[in-house]
């Protein structure tokens, strides 16, 4: 399911290119594993899809939460397929 939606959605792949790069840096290479990508179904609306990128920092959540907002502040919400709900970021903490 994310193959074809990213063949409908062409314009994704350099922008989840860059989130990882940019969440790399943002996160000082703390992600835990290879971020996952899955297709997300709006319950409401059948045909109401879009792209959710998951990852897993190593952090305490406060920390975490603090660079994610930066994250967002700075670059995420600036981007295009954030503004169209096409493509969005699940970020997850441990402190493992």
């Amino acid at each position: 399911m994310v193959l074809l939606f990213l063949r409908q959605n062409p314009d994704l792949q350099s922008v989840i290119v860059s989130m990882r790069e940019k969440l790399d840096a943002h996160f000082k290479n703390r992600l835990i594993a290879s971020p996952v990508l899955e297709v997300v179904e709006n319950p409401e609306e059948p045909d109401d899809r879009m792209l959710v990128l998951f990852a897993t920092v190593q952090l305490p959540i406060s920390e975490g939460l603090r660079k994610f907002e930066t994250f967002c502040r700075e670059w995420w919400f600036r981007q295009q397929a954030f503004r169209e709900g096409k493509l969005d970021v699940h970020v997850g903490f441990s402190e493992v």
